[in-house]
């Protein structure tokens, strides 16, 4: 029997290495025409019952930012005086889990465009193996200034057919960021998320969060609304989290993410599947030059009855 896409709630999934950072709850002031970089690999979710019963899930949250932790979008622009026109980064993930779902482990690269203060286009590529094979995923998306305070994220990204089915097929999204009038350093944010996969599930994600930028601290916390398809089913999902740094030096950050996975298997007969999931993680960028640095990033999930995952990845970054 095959499963559908299930779509997760509750885990704070990669910085989407093949899509739009459209859903983090975490903004940055335009005004200060700063930019935000997502940071590593996409990690992907198994199904809830063994891999005896169902062939590999895809992965919704690899292209999906609506439940990334803030800590893992620091800003990424050099000082004023100091500018620079790309960022690329490269980067790998290992993930190890229980109940016999075994090891994911996978690469991921990202090239942004970081010298035009009002459009912030990027392309990125991932791969990820399991067992049952490995799958790319290619994406697009880019930071678009409309005014003093308000900014949007746009992007799409697809993966090619392949015998292991690890990536939604088509992901589109948005998400528009705004700051709040009297409230300086206070951001809003609401986006849209839809995705589609090879054997006709996939599903959708309505996101509203808020961020706040307290000098070298920045606080963030957001709530999802998710869909999945067949079956329309829904639940919810929410994380918060801080990061304490300053761009050039270092980014520390933490966050914990709770909620509800909910999908629909697809088969002769269709049940539904609902599973508890909680998360938490840990990242810290450092910058070992002017314009070159590490992060690193460590993921602990808990899928209530189901599995447990801790997972790993280490990226390194070029400015020039």
């Amino acid at each position: 029997m095959r499963f559908s896409e299930q779509l997760r709630a509750g885990y704070e999934g990669r910085i989407f290495l093949a899509l739009l950072a459209a859903f983090a709850c975490i903004g940055v002031p335009a005004a200060h025409a700063q930019r935000l970089i997502a940071t590593t690999a996409a990690q992907p979710e198994p199904a809830a019952t063994p891999p005896a019963q169902s062939s590999p899930p895809a992965q919704p949250e690899t292209a999906n930012v609506s439940q990334v932790p803030p800590q893992e979008i620091p800003p990424a622009v050099a000082a004023e005086d100091d500018k620079t026109s790309f960022s690329l980064e490269v980067g790998g993930f290992y993930n190890h889990l229980s109940s016999n779902y075994g090891t994911w482990r996978g690469a991921d690269l990202k090239l942004a465009y970081t010298a035009n203060k009002w459009i912030s286009p990027a392309i990125a590529f991932s791969s990820q193996t399991r067992d049952s094979g490995t799958q790319q995923n290619f994406g697009t998306y880019s930071y678009v200034t409309l005014r003093k305070g308000m900014f949007a994220i746009v992007g799409v990204s697809g993966a090619p057919e392949k015998e292991a089915v690890l990536y939604p097929k088509l992901r589109t999204g948005g998400a528009l960021f705004l700051e709040i009038p009297g409230l300086h350093g206070l951001f809003v944010s609401g986006g849209f998320d839809d995705f589609f996969m090879e054997d006709g599930g996939g599903g959708s994600i309505i996101s509203t969060g808020a961020t706040y930028y307290l000098g070298r601290l920045i606080l963030s916390g957001g709530v999802n609304f998710n869909r999945s398809r067949p079956g329309g089913l829904h639940s919810k999902s929410g994380q918060a989290g801080f990061q304490f740094g300053s761009q050039g030096k270092y980014w520390l950050g933490a966050a914990v993410s709770g909620g509800k996975t909910a999908y629909q298997t697809l088969g002769f007969q269709p049940f539904d599947v609902r599973f508890d999931n909680i998360g938490v993680s840990a990242s810290y960028q450092k910058w070992l030059t002017k314009h070159f640095g590490l992060i690193w990033r460590y993921d602990f999930q808990n899928q209530v009855d189901a599995f447990t995952r801790h997972g790993v990845s280490a990226s390194a970054f070029f400015e020039f």
